[in-house]
C-alpha cells in the first residue's frame, strides 16, 4: 500500500505541487496546500489571460498613454472640459442673438455682467478691509450702460459725473471709517468695470459697430479656448507656479496663435 501512495503522503509533509504556472505557486505559498486538478486549469489561464493584458496595456498601440481619472476629477487644466464649453455656449449664443437681433438686450446682459463684476470686486475689497459703498455702486453699473445706448458719448459722461457724486453723497450720508479710502475704492471700481463695458455701447452707435463687437467676442472665446488645449495636451513649462499652477508658456503660445 505504501507504494501506491502519493510522495510525501501521510509523513506531515505538503506534496510538491506539479509543475505548473506562477499562479500555481503562488496558491500554494499563501495556502499552504496544493489545488486541486479541476483548480490548476482555471487558475492557471485567469494567470494567463491577466499577464496577456498588462502586456497589452504597457506596450504597442494598446500603450496606456495616462492614467484614466475618476469620475468628477478635474482634468490636466484644472477645468471641467464639458461643463466649460456648455457654459461659453450658453452665454455666447444670447450675447449674439441680442448683439444683431435684439440690441436692447445686449444692453441689458452687458449691464447684468457689469453689475455681477462690481459684485465680486466689492467683496474682494471688503475682505481687505476696505468697504465700498454697494448700493449707489451698483447703481452706477445699472445706469452707465443704458446712458451709453441711448445717450452716447455726452450721456456716458454725465452718467459717469453723476455716478461718481453719488458715491460722494451717500458716504456723506452714511459716515463709516476710513471713508476716503471708501470713496477712492468705489470710484475705481465704478470707472473699472461699468464705465468701460459702457464703451461697447457706445461700438453700436457706429457704423459696423455689431461686427466690432462680436470680432472681439469671438477673439475672446479663441483666445481662450485653444490656450486650454495647447495647454492641457502640450504644457510643459509653468509660467507662473504659485501664482496659477496650471498656466504654462505652451497653453500661452495658443492663445495668442
Amino acid at each position: 500500500m505504501a507504494a501506491l501512495d502519493r510522495p510525501g503522503a501521510g509523513n506531515g509533509h505538503t506534496p510538491a505541487p506539479a509543475a505548473g504556472t506562477d499562479d500555481t505557486r503562488a496558491v500554494v505559498v499563501a495556502t499552504g496546500a496544493a489545488p486541486t486538478d479541476a483548480e490548476v486549469p482555471a487558475r492557471s489561464t485567469a494567470g494567463t489571460r491577466a499577464a496577456r493584458r498588462d502586456r497589452r496595456s504597457t506596450s504597442g498601440l494598446f500603450r496606456r498613454r495616462r492614467p484614466i481619472r475618476e469620475p468628477g476629477q478635474p482634468s490636466r487644466a484644472g477645468r471641467n472640459l464639458p461643463a466649460a464649453i456648455g457654459v461659453g455656449a450658453g452665454l455666447l449664443v444670447p450675447v449674439l442673438a441680442g448683439l444683431f437681433f435684439f440690441p436692447i438686450v445686449f444692453v441689458g446682459i452687458v449691464t447684468l455682467f457689469g453689475a455681477v463684476g462690481v459684485w465680486e470686486i466689492c467683496r474682494a475689497l471688503e475682505l481687505r478691509r476696505i468697504r465700498v459703498p454697494l448700493v449707489p455702486t451698483l447703481a452706477g453699473a445699472l445706469v452707465l450702460p443704458f446712458s451709453a445706448y441711448f445717450g452716447g458719448a455726452e450721456g456716458l459722461a454725465v452718467a459717469a459725473v453723476f455716478s461718481v457724486l453719488g458715491l460722494f453723497l451717500w458716504r456723506a450720508l452714511d459716515p463709516a471709517p476710513d471713508a476716503a479710502k471708501s470713496l477712492m475704492a468705489g470710484t475705481f471700481t465704478v470707472l473699472w468695470v461699468p464705465f468701460m463695458l459702457s464703451f461697447a455701447m457706445l461700438l453700436m452707435r457706429a457704423e459696423g459697430g455689431f461686427l466690432v463687437i462680436a470680432t472681439l467676442l469671438l477673439l475672446v472665446v479663441a483666445n481662450d479656448t485653444f490656450g486650454y488645449l495647447i495647454g492641457a495636451f502640450f504644457g510643459k513649462h509653468a509660467m507662473a507656479p504659485k501664482i496659477s499652477p496650471k498656466k504654462s508658456w505652451e497653453g500661452f503660445g495658443g492663445s495668442i496663435g
